[in-house]
């Protein structure tokens, strides 16, 4: 693997302002905008297995469900 070699771990598939909100939440306890990344934030709990992260944006997407917001889910 490269990333032994190098200390470097690409992820490409989470963006660089999830990745330091997944970080703030695992070192400071803190989330700063989950009203507004709570699905990418999930999303990112998800692959990490950070159950308390995934708790935290699953209640957010509960609370904040309409069907305007189901719907742009959903496209």
């Amino acid at each position: 693997m490269i990333e032994t070699r190098s200390n470097i771990i690409e992820i490409n598939d989470i963006s660089d302002d999830i990745c330091e909100e997944m970080l703030r939440f695992i070192y400071c306890n803190e989330i700063k905008h989950l009203d507004i990344n709570a699905l990418d934030l999930l999303y990112a709990a998800d692959k990490y297995a950070i159950e308390n992260l995934k708790t935290l944006c699953i209640q957010s997407l509960i609370n904040t469900f309409t069907y305007e917001t189901t719907a742009e889910m959903l496209i």
